[in-house]
Order: structure tokens, then C-alpha cells, then sequence
């Protein structure tokens, strides 16, 4: 038998639902990255910038704060409701904390550290801090319900927790020590600052998967030379430049969240944060994004879909006139697919791009979309970036053809080591994650959405593989949700279905069948379930129905 002829293995491997970005989509992707991060222009104090920090704390985020402290100065770092501060005070502050927590024994290298603290200023030296004392750090959302934290606390062996008043300070995390932040700054304020000998190069930060309200895991962030390249295709699909404020929306415990400090950090640009997440409505979180977006005049408006959403429903809703301060130049969603009526709601306004970009907390950006046409397919994610790939497997894990739906799968050199679970178990060395690769060699992983790609190589998402529902960016269980209220005293029965939500997509719904034993009141219950697995697992309407 001859050899297959070249045309037909090539039309074959065409046709498979497997994708990367061209050689002239990815060198255009990484020249435009350089341009944002002001490479073509200052490049003397890009260098200086990474060389001061690395050369002290590694390439670690330690490394960006210490190394933009050095090269912005007196510039504005961090703007929020609380005292602003500028990029030299944020790495003197972590200077300054890392030297509190080594000189009272707080965190040693190799310490498991849980930071549960509030967006502010103080949050990135708070972290970088403890990355300088040798901790491993795992970024948790202060929103986390109680029942999560507690299982995740025990799954990663958190020996130290860094929270704001009494967050979390119950349930069966015994052995852990809980600290408020407030009294490590007052440490902090009372004594001179001194230069910690850094041990940021053995520390590493966990993110907590986007399945937390499921089984929660984190994920622990790689280190090798590789990622350069889907950050600058980040940096460059943005489409900011050096200098311009930017409104965060996203926590920055969020990978997306995270991603943005730094590149703020990097670029000395201004990051703007909108204040406090306890508003309750729709319209007060919208108000909240709106009145940051024009008291600090920004020119780069970034968010998740669901920030975006509560930003337009507030425009449709009240119709505010020109704002003299409004200079948004371009719109930035991550992490989910943005629906076209938020899109052109937003991009009317200003008549700027909205630019979406989708990734998971396993391989952060994996594609981006930068142009929005008018017959736009709602889930369509956009083209891989430079470093990722995509592909599509069935059920028992083959590649199948382009326009076939399918598991999702990724490979990106921003992929994290692998899954975390409890000490010296199975989990903690990858067994979570099929795609859990040792550093330098990244493996496929499973993104756990459904989707396919099309003749163009753009991906198209369908929904979850899995049994979470997506409300809000945050993936809720029902299953879990179900085994809570059949465990409610004066409950026999439950059923737990979703409902279509105009701002958080999807929501939760309840209908629970009384025994007349102890009464039943839902608005108690949603109290307890918020507090118990989080908000996101509240349920729209929990509907009672009469025993028998």
C-alpha cells in the first residue's frame, strides 16, 4: 500500500474541529500587545520595570507591583472609594506588610495562605506581600458562601486566612488561623519599613475554578516563558494605551480580574474599581459602575457580561444625558459570551468597539472577538489567541469534524499546573484535572463547556457539559442546591429548575413541598442559602406548596 497522498491527509486534518491562530494572526496579535504595553515607544522603562522587580521577587506578581513602584512613581496605581494611592505607596505597603507577617510568624515559606478581602488598594500588596514571605496564596472571593469556603479551606490545607470582619470564621476549618486585615495594616502603620529577604520565587498563587459552587479546586498558576505570548495577545486585543484609566469590574480574586491589574500595572495606567459589591439591585450595581466610569473619567471600560449587562439595563432604564466626563474609548468582556442587545446598547452610547474575550480559570484568555457584526450569532466566542489552541472531542474523547458539537478542550501556555485538592492526596497532584501536564509541557484540558467550530475556525458555545448552570459568571449547582433545602426541617420534597434571567442569563428557581412539621418562609430560606452557598445559588422564587 502507497504512501497517503499529501492532499488528502491535508483535507482530512481541515476538516477536524481542532484550531490555532495563523502565523499572521498571532505575529499581529503580539506586535499590537507591544504597542499597548509601550514597548516601540518607552522601551527603557518597560525593561527597567520588569528588571528591578524580577531581580528581587522572581516572575511573580510581587515582581510587576515592586517593579512599577520603581518606574511609575507618584502616578495613580488604584482608585476607588476609599484614599487613593499611587504605584509607589502600593509597593512600599507591600514592602512593608511582608516585613509584618515574617516578623511575627505569620506566613513562612511554603505557608498555605487564603486571602478573603474586598477590592481596594490594599488588595494587590496585601497579596504580594505574602508571595514576598514565601506563602502559597489562594485567592478567594469574600462573597463565597460558608459551606464552600469551610470544604475548600480543608480540600487545600489553608493554615492561615487573611480575611475582613467575620468572614468565614466558623464552621469546620478548625485548624485554621484567622487574621483581619485591618490588624495587620495597623502593624504595618506602626513600624518602619524594611526590606523583607524575598521568597516570592518558590511562591505561587491558586485561582479558584469557575465550578467553586460546585466541588470547590483551584487551579495553580504556571511559570514558564511561554505565557509572554497570550498576554501581549491580550494586551494587544484591548486596544488601550499606556496611561488610560481603566474601570475593573471584575473581582480581582476573578482570573480575568487579575489579568487587568496587571496590565494596568505594567502600562502605568490608572485601575479604577466601582466600590463596594454589596449593592442588591440591578439598578444600584449599574449606578455604582456608571458613577465610577465618569467621576474618574476612564477610557477603558472592562467587565464581565454580567457588569455589562447591569451598566446597560441602568442606561436603558434612566437615559442619562452626556456626561462631560464620559471618555470611554473601548468596552472589554471576559470570561463569558456577551448577548448583542448589551453590545449595542453600549457601543451606541460611545460609538466604540466592544471587544469580548473568553477563557476558564484552567487556561485564562483562549479566544478573542474583536469585531462585532450585525448578524451576529449569539455564543460565538471569536478565533484562538496567540499560544492557545481549541479543539472538540465526543464523548470518548475523539476529535470530531468542524460544524459537530462537542466537548470543549484546551491547550494554552497560560494553562495552570494542574487542580489542587487536599494535602498529599490524588487531587493535589492533578488527579481533577485531565489536563493537569507538569510545567512546560501543557496538556489538553477540558473547559467544561459544550460548543463547536465552524469552517472559519471560530469557536461557538452551546452551554455547559456538566450539570452547573451558568447565572451571572458564576456556575451555580442545582444538585447542590437541591441537597440543601431536603435537609431544611419542615421540607419532604424539593425541585430545583432555571428560569431565563435578562442580566444574570440564567437563574435558580425552587419548589419545595411542606410536611406541616415546622413552618416554611422563602424569604428566611433565601437568607440561609445565600449565606450558606453563596449568591449565586439563591434562588429568583422559592415556591411552597401545601403538605399531601
Amino acid at each position: 500500500m502507497g504512501p497517503i497522498p499529501r492532499g488528502k491527509r491535508t483535507r482530512d486534518r481541515s476538516d477536524r474541529a481542532e484550531t490555532r491562530p495563523t502565523f499572521r494572526e498571532a505575529g499581529h496579535q503580539v506586535a499590537a500587545g507591544l504597542r499597548t504595553l509601550g514597548v516601540t515607544r518607552r522601551p527603557l522603562r518597560l525593561s527597567a520595570l520588569f528588571a528591578t522587580g524580577m531581580a528581587r521577587h522572581g516572575p511573580t506578581l510581587a515582581a510587576v507591583i515592586a517593579g512599577a513602584g520603581t518606574v511609575w512613581g507618584n502616578r495613580l496605581a488604584v482608585a476607588d472609594a476609599s484614599k487613593p494611592a499611587t504605584y509607589r505607596q502600593v509597593a512600599r505597603a507591600m514592602e512593608g506588610l511582608a516585613w509584618v507577617l515574617n516578623r511575627d510568624g505569620l506566613v513562612k515559606p511554603g505557608r498555605r495562605v487564603a486571602v478573603i478581602v474586598h477590592d481596594d488598594g490594599r488588595f494587590l500588596p496585601l497579596v504580594g506581600a505574602c508571595l514576598v514571605a514565601g506563602g502559597h496564596v489562594s485567592l478567594i472571593s469574600p462573597r463565597l458562601g460558608a459551606a464552600p469556603l469551610t470544604e475548600f479551606l480543608e480540600l487545600h490545607g489553608i493554615e492561615l486566612a487573611i480575611v475582613e470582619g467575620n468572614q468565614g470564621q466558623g464552621g469546620a476549618a478548625k485548624r485554621v488561623r484567622w487574621i483581619e486585615a485591618a490588624e495587620l495594616w495597623k502593624r504595618v502603620d506602626g513600624s518602619a519599613l524594611r526590606l523583607h529577604p524575598s521568597r516570592a520565587w518558590r511562591s505561587r498563587i491558586t485561582l479558584l475554578t469557575s465550578g467553586t459552587t460546585g466541588t470547590p479546586r483551584g487551579v495553580r498558576q504556571a511559570r514558564r516563558l511561554s505565557q509572554i505570548w497570550p498576554t501581549l495577545a491580550l494586551a494587544g486585543g484591548t486596544g488601550m494605551r499606556p496611561g488610560w484609566p481603566v474601570l475593573v469590574c471584575p473581582p480581582l480574586c476573578h482570573g480575568h480580574g487579575l489579568s487587568l491589574a496587571l496590565l494596568c500595572m505594567v502600562t502605568g495606567s490608572p485601575m479604577v474599581l466601582p466600590g463596594p459589591r454589596t449593592r442588591s439591585t440591578t439598578e444600584a450595581k449599574g449606578e455604582a459602575i456608571w458613577q465610577a466610569l465618569t467621576g474618574w473619567r476612564v477610557r477603558v471600560l472592562a467587565g464581565t457580561p454580567t457588569h455589562l449587562r447591569f451598566l446597560a439595563a441602568y442606561l436603558d432604564s434612566y437615559r442619562p444625558e452626556r456626561h462631560e466626563r464620559e471618555a470611554v474609548s473601548v468596552v472589554l468582556s471576559g470570561s463569558d459570551w456577551l448577548d448583542t442587545d448589551t453590545v449595542q446598547t453600549l457601543s451606541h452610547r460611545w460609538a466604540v468597539p466592544v471587544r469580548d474575550f473568553y477563557g476558564t480559570s484552567q487556561n485564562s484568555t483562549l479566544t478573542a472577538k474583536l469585531r462585532w457584526g450585525t448578524a451576529h450569532e449569539a455564543g460565538v466566542a471569536g478565533r484562538p489567541v496567540a499560544g492557545s489552541r481549541l479543539r472538540v472531542v465526543d464523548e470518548t474523547g475523539r476529535v470530531v469534524r468542524r460544524g459537530v458539537a462537542g466537548s470543549i478542550e484546551a491547550r494554552s501556555s497560560l494553562a495552570g499546573v494542574g487542580m489542587t485538592g487536599g494535602v498529599g492526596s490524588a487531587a493535589n497532584r492533578g488527579r481533577a484535572s485531565r489536563g493537569a501536564g507538569r510545567v512546560g509541557s501543557p496538556k489538553w484540558t477540558a473547559t467544561g463547556d459544550r460548543g463547536y467550530l465552524d469552517q472559519s475556525g471560530q469557536l461557538h458555545l452551546l452551554g455547559r457539559a456538566d450539570s452547573l448552570v451558568r447565572s451571572g459568571g458564576t456556575f451555580a449547582s442545582p444538585e447542590r442546591l437541591w441537597q440543601f433545602l431536603v435537609a431544611v426541617p419542615g421540607v419532604s420534597q424539593a425541585w430545583v429548575g432555571t428560569v431565563p434571567d435578562p442580566v444574570y442569563g440564567q437563574r435558580l428557581t425552587a419548589r419545595l413541598c411542606s410536611d406541616g412539621s415546622a413552618p416554611v418562609d422563602p424569604e428566611e430560606l433565601r437568607a440561609k442559602v445565600r449565606q450558606t452557598l453563596g449568591p449565586a445559588m439563591v434562588p429568583r422564587r422559592i415556591e411552597i406548596l401545601p403538605p399531601g
